[in-house]
């Protein structure tokens, strides 16, 4: 018998709770700019067993929001208990007079009915506090808490990536880098290069159409970004490294950097790389390339890293000047080693040289350069030159001087 009673009280519960739901999600959507259903106003949490010789009763309910921060709690009376409640509101609840003054008959002898009266109270208390004209700060406190809510949903509709973004641009980075996985994520490409802070994007598991399309997408967003020659393997072997790539980069994409970054042990490809015009290098750092993760291997240690800047700069001292010319630093090997044309035969007074007259020799002193050789040919010589003798320009009528000094 006693577990039918219990059984039925607790059906007849949830049928009313259901119907007071119903009832709070309807006068909730009437009321202008709340949103938010029943789930948003009440909480009902479990605190113990419902048996009316129980110390505390086993429901608290709370209304949920800043609007009733700090007011006073307020107990129900119970029945008959000495020292003991039958509900506690929480700090949050909003006092209520159909509450206050249920009957303490009424919650003690029925069981079924205490609950019912007390459901009808919350209701009212409820109705009264969401029609009422007098809270201000009620309404103040859920238009707020509306739109943290809608800043909320906001930022979860962000991707991870995005929010890297939107965080990394706050700490004023001096560029973006967009690894290779990423590549060909155009809509977070896109609203990277619209921060307009320099982007540098690598080009692992990607196509050379794939990059065009990467660049047609940022060019007219951003200009200031760089492709990086990428394979994506830890450790990368050398004969997939594709280095040449950096050479093709170059001519599809004349107007930005190139540069590679290397998965490859050792520094040398990198410093190859720098050789054939990148003017980007990144590389991975570890401490240890014992330590557990396939990145490890294919990471320099500190030495190694210090070694690959001062290899890099040697490099492009290295590089130089694109202008072929005599240097100021050849004159004294010119001056030991440099050759001149001279007589291969002694040649006559007025004789009209021929190139069987003429050779190539190392000379005192110097004369005509080996290149002017052929431009000799057919000139008259104004005076009679003997075999090993140096051509001198004053020895040929009206040629012009070419001599080197």
């Amino acid at each position: 018998m006693l577990a039918f009673v219990c059984l039925l009280n607790i059906c007849l519960f949830t049928y009313l709770f259901g119907c007071i739901r119903s009832q709070l999600l309807s006068l909730s959507e009437r009321v202008s700019g709340l949103s938010c259903g029943m789930q948003d106003l009440l909480v009902l949490r479990s605190v113990g067993p419902i048996a009316p010789s129980s110390r505390r009763v086993s429901w608290s309910i709370s209304l949920i929001g800043k609007p009733w921060r700090g007011r006073t709690p307020r107990s129900i009376p119970g029945g008959g208990h000495t020292g003991s409640t039958n509900a506690t509101w929480s700090s949050a609840m909003p006092s209520t007079k159909s509450c206050r003054n249920m009957p303490r008959r009424l919650a003690s002898s029925s069981l079924p009915l205490a609950w019912m009266s007390f459901i009808l109270g919350l209701v009212n208390s409820v109705r009264d506090t969401y029609t009422g004209e007098n809270d201000s700060k009620l309404w103040k406190g859920r238009e707020r808490r509306a739109r943290h809510k809608a800043e909320g949903r906001r930022r979860r509709r962000l991707s991870a990536l995005e929010m890297a973004v939107e965080f990394l641009h706050e700490l004023n980075v001096p560029f973006f880098k967009v690894g290779s996985g990423d590549t060909n994520n155009f809509p977070y490409l896109e609203k990277t290069a619209k921060k307009g802070r320099p982007m540098v994007i690598s080009s692992g598991m990607q196509s050379m159409d794939t990059m065009k399309q990467v660049y047609q997408i940022v060019k007219p967003l951003n200009p200031h970004f760089c492709f990086l020659q990428c394979t994506s393997a830890y450790p990368l072997q050398p004969e997939d490294v594709n280095l040449r790539v950096i050479s093709e980069y170059q001519k599809l994409f004349p107007d930005i950097p190139i540069g590679y970054s290397g998965h490859e042990t050792g520094i040398a490809i990198s410093v190859a790389a720098v050789a054939l015009g990148a003017k980007v290098l990144e590389r991975h750092i570890t401490l240890d390339k014992t330590w557990k993760g396939s990145d490890h291997a294919a990471s320099l240690e500190p030495g190694e890293l210090a070694e690959l800047v001062r290899s890099v700069r040697l490099v492009e001292r290295a590089l130089g000047s694109p202008t072929k010319q005599l240097l100021p630093c050849e004159m004294a090997c010119n001056e030991k080693l440099g050759k001149s044309v001279v007589a291969k035969v002694k040649i006559p007074e007025g004789s009209i040289l021929t190139l069987d007259m003429l050779t190539v020799k190392v000379g005192e002193p110097k004369g005509y350069p080996p290149e002017d050789i052929f431009s000799l040919v057919g000139k008259k010589v104004l005076v009679t030159v003997e075999e090993d003798d140096t051509i001198m320009e004053e020895l040929i009528e009206n040629h012009g001087k070419k001599i080197r000094s």
